[in-house]
């Protein structure tokens, strides 16, 4: 069944109220109910709102029930009459058994389902999944330093095709993106077509006396041949064969003389056209063998990633469940018997793949239902994969099976008639399958207008000089200021909405808010590496490493972090700048002393004031404050650290950044603007929006078009191309406007429930679009803003606005006072263990976690020295074990060993294998004479960890699943406290190194960040687990329980654990409720010292269960809510 809903129609309501219907009128458990849709953030939402549904209609079953609204109403009828049809008591336990079990509700995007499938029927653990760019850059990168090497002295060399390898990527990524296997090799002609190149030069050279006279006098040649013949020759004078490859190609037009009255020898333009038939041979064969060697060892490094890292593209992940569903009956059979429904929502974003597997499992079957929900007028994510036809062959086949929203919940009714009238047209959307079906109003609500009686449901904003992005700044704080808009309460920021393209364009949107003392919550998916603020970052650190160069200084002076105005930058005066300097200087001398993260913390707040002054925004300090954390863990170094940050930054431009670490935060202000692309607006509502793209031209440019022939060979052409999908006409106002901008278009007028604001600039604006959308009722859009003036004066008003900013005007208006201007977050504190025993406040002034400590970070700043090969003789047998390892130190063996054991417990089935060992010896620089003496030791060592009981833990080898979880991490939010009394609280308890450690600090607040490597539940009881890699000596004895205190007390790991307990102990209040009960459930710390488990009684083993007191009292003290808060 197919559902298609208007925008704002509700169809997550419709969706969800879906799902109800199915528990309520079939058999089908929760559970068994499979919904696919577009994001994970779609999912969390869907799974809070299945959630909360079941929670009402168990509600509205009991006796004492009051429905509250109109839909709950309509659900209590629905369910009354469903209570006729089943009994009472039956439906509220169908119901009841549903809630319960809605942790299990199967929410998944379509990726996440097919990664499950094959897990769990196919025995196909994907590890990793990654992106086609990714893969593909590392393949073209490859392939682009082995032509520089192997290609050097050629005089075609295929490297010259592109000035960057960046430029390939592009063009091959539509191709890599759905190629399923390699192609064949391709014909390398170049040698034959390059002979034929040099006999076309030399024909054309034996006449270029001839060719010169005619050159001279202009007679006889058009100007586009002329010119093509000049360079022509200035490429074949200095050798610059590659060049002359790139140049465009003439048509025979272009080649015929202005006037067929003129003589002139046909020499000249027949020898001219085999020129140029000459080069496209050549040409077309340099691309063809390029790209596909770029493309042969890409399918290489895909079959690669999956043997060795069980790593999959996304793309392939769908392959590989549509070909396990359509050839492997049993897998078939265990999706069918799980699931009994499936519900797909964003239908039409899907692709042919995707509804192939599911109409294979579920369409079928009378007793199943497949349903889709969504609407074709919203396809925009045809750069995803999205195919509109998928939806528009499925609408035909499912003629007799359809149903419609159409009641609009989101927009007042002059805003959906004027959406109605724009998109009325049979050619609205270029499509003859695509048509607005009107939607019907139901939404009561009021907008007043200070200014006029009715307020129009659109404004047009007519521009003189200035720049959209400017004019929607003042738009908003001129409203804002007047408070000329109401509903029942005054307008704050957050009530505004700005929808651009492109995300420069939201940059310079929120740039342009910030300079008007207004923020704006910036929805991004770009990387933080790419951002004004990582710019600012690199021109400042190279400044302080490179400090004699005056030039580089200067160059980081309008940054925030130093905050010369750029128009003072040519007025400093020598004793401004001899103050300049100075500051960098000490700023130089903090970073080498404390590191670059906690350095620039305590410059953060003041750089953020300049930020927001010079229009930078809120953006900048989140962005400022995250790179801090990328950084956090740098060696205290200058040149470190911005080693580090171009190293990050190289890892963005070729596709491998780690993008759940680096991808942009945004800002998440309670009075902010927001301002996004239309692309990830859709989906969202606010109650006024800003347009200023509508009117803005899409530049096209040519194509390179790269395709793949029936034999799966790679060709190449190049042509004068629009967008994919062409223009809507050949002529009129509408041409040239994309069949895709116009369903961007329509998301992007959909989005507003109050009022829509379009911005069009005076300075030659494009009206194709909006033109295009009304072809069929006007000629074009100005006369369609006419005819509407006559015909319904309300609905489109058109405004102007001066090109100078609008003053803010106060005004009183009865019991609304005007809003305060937002002030910059106060400073907060983020401490991890690691930082408290550094004596180092990470100062930050919004709450962002900091990069992890490394596993072996408890070793930090002691050298891994040189692996020697001792043969050890006199000591006895369990030593030699320590010995044997003894000079495998520091950090770098830590981290490979916390990796090793990590892989030992979620992989036991495929551990060790030779894979996990190359790459920790290739972490570690060891050689393969040393590898050969390390392994054994190195190998008895984990097996010794992972199988000896530890204290109270049985071997970890024999936990469970469900009875440990690795990497415990937390953020938990510190209430302002008086460190005084933590350290009173501490000694009174017997922990005084720990208290010492925190003395001579005043008070703290902010956030108490961390991550324990395990966390285990035996016998009713919860313990953190932590791995210690250091070398406490080269005896036994020296990892007895005593020598074990020493080091602990040494380390001040103690402090370490109780925060690891308070953390683990908010956990468990939050999760089990009343159920917790810490005296019995709280079972301590254990600390393994892994280099002594197993060679004696508890050797390497420390437990300790600190007084339950300490605990609570640390959490009274410390934490928001005490021993109660959740």
């Amino acid at each position: 069944m197919l559902l298609e809903a208007n925008a704002g129609t509700g169809k997550t309501h419709a969706l969800v109220h879906w799902v109800l219907r199915l528990i309520v009128e079939t058999e089908a458990k929760l559970p068994e109910v499979l919904v696919v849709t577009f994001t994970d953030r779609a999912c969390e939402e869907l799974r809070f709102r299945v959630s909360a549904l079941l929670l009402q209609a168990e509600y509205l079953l009991t006796d004492d029930a009051v429905p509250n609204g109109p839909r709950a109403l309509e659900l209590a009828a629905y369910l009354t009459l469903q209570a006729q049809r089943f009994v009472l008591h039956d439906l509220r336990l169908k119901l009841r058994l549903a809630r319960q079990s809605s942790d299990l509700a199967q929410i998944r995007t379509i990726h996440g389902f097919a990664r499950q499938s094959l897990a769990d029927f196919a025995d196909l653990r994907v590890e990793e999944l990654v992106t086609t760019k990714r893969v593909l850059t590392d393949s073209v990168l490859d392939t682009w330093r082995q032509l520089l090497t192997t290609e050097e002295s050629s005089p075609c060399p295929l490297s010259a095709l592109y000035s960057e390898p960046e430029e390939i990527v592009r063009e091959l990524l539509p191709i890599a993106d759905t190629m399923e296997h390699a192609p064949p090799a391709a014909d390398d002609r170049r040698e034959a077509h390059w002979q034929a190149l040099i006999r076309a030069v030399d024909d054309l050279k034996a006449i270029r006396p001839h060719i010169e006279e005619h050159l001279n006098t202009g007679s006889t040649l058009r100007a586009a041949a002329q010119k093509a013949l000049i360079q022509w020759f200035e490429a074949i004078d200095a050798g610059r064969w590659t060049e002359l490859l790139k140049l465009k190609a003439l048509s025979a037009a272009e080649w015929t003389p202005k006037s067929a009255k003129l003589k002139c020898p046909d020499a000249v333009f027949v020898l001219g056209q085999a020129l140029d038939a000459a080069r496209e041979p050549l040409r077309v064969t340099m691309h063809e063998v390029l790209g596909t060697r770029v493309l042969r060892d890409f399918q290489r490094r895909l079959e690669l990633l999956l043997d060795e890292r069980r790593a999959l593209r996304y793309a392939d992940l769908i392959l590989q469940l549509r070909a396990r569903v359509d050839h492997d009956l049993g897998f078939r059979q265990a999706l069918q018997q799980r699931f009994r429904h499936v519900l797909i929502d964003e239908f039409q974003d899907t692709d042919a793949a995707q509804l192939q597997i599911f109409q294979t499992l579920f369409a079928s079957a009378p007793s199943r239902l497949l349903g889709m929900i969504g609407d074709p007028k919203q396809s925009i994510y045809a750069f995803r994969g999205a195919d509109l036809s998928v939806y528009l062959a499925a609408r035909r086949e499912l003629a007799s099976a359809q149903g419609r929203l159409a009641r609009n919940f989101r927009s007042r009714a002059s805003l959906v008639e004027a959406v109605n009238t724009l998109f009325s047209g049979a050619d609205s959307f270029a499509h003859p399958e695509l048509r607005l079906r009107p939607s019907e109003p139901d939404h009561a609500v009021t907008l007043n207008d200070r200014t006029q009686e009715i307020v129009p449901a659109m404004i047009q904003v007519q521009l003189d000089q200035q720049e959209p992005e400017q004019a929607c700044a003042d738009w908003i704080q001129s409203v804002l200021a007047t408070q000329r808009f109401s509903t029942d309460r005054p307008l704050t920021p957050a009530d505004f909405a700005v929808l651009v393209r492109r995300n420069d364009e939201a940059e310079e949107v929120a740039a342009a808010l910030a300079k008007r003392g207004l923020f704006a919550n910036l929805k991004r998916h770009q990387s933080v590496l790419t951002t004004a603020a990582a710019d600012h970052l690199v021109l400042l650190l190279r400044a302080l490493e490179r400090m004699d160069e005056p030039e580089t200084r200067r160059a980081a002076w309008p940054s925030p972090w130093i905050g010369v105005p750029l128009t003072e930058l040519s007025e400093v005066s020598p004793v401004r700048a001899e103050r300049l300097l100075l500051d960098m200087r000490s700023l130089a001398a903090a970073v080498e002393r404390e590191g670059v993260a906690a350095a620039l913390a305590h410059r953060l707040p003041a750089a953020t004031a300049r930020a927001l002054a010079n229009g930078s925004g809120a953006q900048w300090q989140v962005d400022s404050a995250h790179l801090l954390t990328l950084l956090a863990d740098a060696p205290c170094s200058i040149a470190s650290a911005l080693e580090r940050l171009i190293t990050l930054r190289g890892l963005v431009k070729e596709g491998n950044e780690d993008r759940d670490t680096t991808r942009a935060r945004p800002t998440a202000l309670a009075q902010a603007v927001t301002v996004c692309t239309i692309h990830a607006a859709k989906g969202l509502e606010f109650p006024i929006v800003l347009l200023p793209s509508l009117f803005s031209t899409v530049k096209q440019r040519s194509a390179r078009q790269w395709s793949l022939s029936p034999q799966g060979a790679l060709t190449w052409c190049e042509s004068e191309t629009a967008k994919s999908q062409g223009s809507s006409a050949a002529s009129g106002p509408g041409a040239g406007a994309d069949v895709e901008d116009r369903r961007l278009a329509y998301v992007a007028l959909t989005r507003a429930a109050l009022l829509n604001v379009l911005i069009r600039p005076g300075d030659k604006p494009d009206d194709r679009l909006m033109s295009a959308l009304v072809a069929q009722s006007a000629p074009d859009w100005s006369a369609f803003l006419a005819a509407q003036a006559e015909q319904a004066p309300n609905r489109i008003a058109l405004e102007s606005m001066p090109d100078t900013a609008l003053v803010p005007v106060q005004t009183q208006w009865p019991d609304w006072p005007l809003l305060p201007r937002p002030v910059p977050l106060p400073a907060l504190q983020v401490e991890s263990f690691s930082s408290l025993r550094a004596g180092e406040a990470h100062g930050l002034s919004r709450i962002d976690r900091p990069a992890m400590r490394s596993p072996a970070a408890d070793e930090s700043g002691l050298p891994a020295p040189e692996i020697l090969l001792v043969e050890p003789s006199d000591i006895e047998a369990a030593d030699q074990e320590l010995a044997l390892l003894g000079s495998l130190r520091g950090t770098g063996f830590g981290d490979v060993l916390h990796g090793l054991l990590e892989v030992g417990l979620k992989h036991p089935e495929r551990w060790p294998e030779d894979t996990d060992w190359i790459r920790a010896m290739a972490q570690l620089g060891v050689g393969d004479a040393s590898q050969r003496v390390l392994r054994a030791p190195l190998v008895r060592l984990l097996q010794r960890v992972l199988e000896t009981p530890v204290g109270p833990l049985p071997a970890l080898a024999d936990l469970a699943d469900h009875e440990r979880a690795t990497e415990f991490g937390f953020d938990l939010a510190i209430r302002p406290f008086l460190m005084p009394r933590l350290v009173a609280l501490l000694r009174h308890h017997g922990y005084a190194e720990c208290a010492e450690l925190l003395e001579g600090q005043d008070s703290w607040r902010g956030l108490l960040t961390g991550s324990a490597d395990l966390v285990c539940h035996v016998g009713g009881r919860f313990f953190v687990c932590d791995y210690k890699s250091n070398w406490l000596g080269a005896r036994v004895a020296d990892y007895a329980p005593v020598a074990l205190g020493n080091a602990m007390r040494h380390g001040q790991y103690r402090l370490q654990y109780l925060i690891y307990l308070l953390a683990l102990d908010r956990h468990l209040r939050q999760r089990l409720g009343a159920a917790y009960v810490p005296e019995q459930q709280l079972g301590g710390a254990v600390y393994l010292f892994v280099r002594g488990i197993g060679l004696g009684p508890s050797a390497g083993v420390f437990v300790d269960t600190p007084p339950l007191a300490l605990i609570q009292g640390m959490a009274d003290l410390m934490l928001a809510g005490g021993t109660d808060g959740h």
